[in-house]
């Protein structure tokens, strides 16, 4: 089990995983979040306090450059867009795309609704700020170095404590924030998987 965590981090889940994981007695676990360490790292023979992968998305998919004016990315499925003061583009993405679709996603312009989860990396990585209720928009665009908020009070957001990102909820961050912090867990992580694979 490689960069995982909770979905809501409850008794009846953690409870629920414990007993998923002393069944199978995984050969290692790396978590992406202390309290998700703290709960498994013991039911495995190798244990890690790592990072989330999607903070590997940039080592993996490098984005193409978007001839496009200046814009920002707003990514709201489960709170209403806030109201923002930019003079610019504004593309929003939804992370939805199955099912019966809200009317609301289309309701204003610039809309990105996609399968593919390139599209989505490519409008990331080019925005000037991107601005969401989905952690792993926010996870993107880290990677990216892309300044982002969160503004979706969550426990899966204790991915971004690991990196010095616990306030992503209260302002935007920054890649002046993070970028030394994430390059050295990255690293620590890679390393531990380099010596339980070798």
């Amino acid at each position: 089990f490689n960069g995982d965590g909770g979905s809501n981090y409850s008794e009846f889940e953690i409870y629920t995983v414990r007993k998923f994981l002393k069944k199978i007695r995984p050969y290692a676990f790396i978590s992406r979040d202390e309290i998700s360490f703290e709960n498994y790292g013991d039911l495995a023979r190798f244990s890690f306090n790592g990072v989330d992968c999607a903070f590997f998305l940039k080592d993996f998919f490098h984005p193409v450059k978007l001839d496009l004016p200046k814009y920002i990315v707003l990514t709201f499925d489960k709170l209403p867009e806030p109201k923002i003061q930019f003079n610019g583009l504004i593309i929003r993405t939804h992370h939805k795309f199955w099912g019966k679709l809200p009317r609301r996603f289309f309701n204003k312009p610039n809309v990105l609704i996609s399968d593919s989860p390139f599209d989505y990396l490519n409008v990331y990585a080019n925005a000037a700020c991107l601005l969401t209720d989905r952690v792993h928009a926010c996870v993107a665009a880290v990677s990216y170095g892309t300044p982002c908020k969160l503004y979706y009070k969550t426990k899966r957001a204790l991915l971004f404590d690991r990196i010095g990102l616990s306030d992503i909820t209260k302002r935007v961050i920054h890649r002046s924030d993070y970028s030394y912090s994430l390059e050295k867990e990255k690293k620590r992580h890679l390393s531990f998987l380099s010596d339980i694979l070798d």
